[in-house]
């Protein structure tokens, strides 16, 4: 993966593209994301804001991706 920026929280790779968060993404958007459920979150991993605010469980997945069971989406 490419870094974007001095931080290398976004990242861009040939096969799928934008990723954010470092070692453990986030989010990751595949390619032909609106077609198959290949993206997938690991939402909170770097991205969690000061207060910790989001639990890392399925509730926490479910709100990002509105699946109630797993971490793989598509986009719509």
């Amino acid at each position: 993966m490419d870094p974007v920026g001095n931080n290398g929280l976004i990242s861009c790779h040939k096969n799928y593209g934008p990723v954010f968060g470092g070692a453990g993404a986030d989010l990751l958007i595949s390619d032909k994301c609106n077609i198959e459920p290949n993206s997938s979150i690991f939402f909170p991993n770097n991205y969690n804001g000061e207060n910790k605010e989001y639990p890392k469980n399925q509730e926490t997945l479910e709100l990002f991706t509105g699946n109630k069971v797993g971490n793989k989406f598509r986009v719509d």
